[in-house]
């Protein structure tokens, strides 16, 4: 009884409690919750083992979903939509900074491609204005010069 309940502890602290009609899909829901714990758990006493500083549950679970393809979208304003919205024209949105990439994706070496952006942004290595994107970061900006490569080196263990 001690065991269940030390186990499912940590699957209520964030579950996914996503309503839906089909009773099926509930015990999925608990499959995925509790094998992402069992994950975590896992790797807690590797880090324990190697002394190493675990990260809680929430962001191994945020890290997860990023390595899975979840990017960070833009959130909607709260409130009332805008006249202008419905005539078309696309829906106000909140900028968002661009969150830098998990280590795992990141160093995978599969379809990072210098491409061009827009506008001009800093560098997430040297803070520097430059308008080269990664194609497969979430859009982070990194510069690609002859004096510095912080392309190659965002992307290098």
């Amino acid at each position: 009884m001690g065991g269940v309940d030390l186990a499912d502890m940590p699957i209520e602290l964030y579950c996914s409690n996503l309503k839906t009609r089909k009773w099926y899909m509930r015990i999925f829901y608990y499959v995925l919750d509790s094998a992402v714990v069992n994950a975590w758990l896992i790797y807690r006493r590797h880090c324990w083992q190697s002394n190493d500083q675990p990260m809680p549950l929430l962001k191994f679970k945020t890290s997860i979903a990023c390595s899975l393809g979840y990017p960070d979208t833009p959130r909607r304003r709260p409130g009332r939509p805008l006249s202008l919205e419905s005539e078309g024209n696309p829906p106000q949105t909140i900028p968002t900074q661009p969150t830098l990439t998990p280590t795992d994706v990141r160093h995978d070496g599969y379809n990072h491609f210098p491409e061009f952006g827009k506008d001009q942004e800093r560098c997430q290595i040297c803070q520097k204005k430059t308008k080269i994107l990664c194609s497969e970061c979430l859009g982070i900006a990194l510069c690609l010069v002859p004096e510095r490569n912080c392309f190659l080196s965002y992307h290098r263990k």
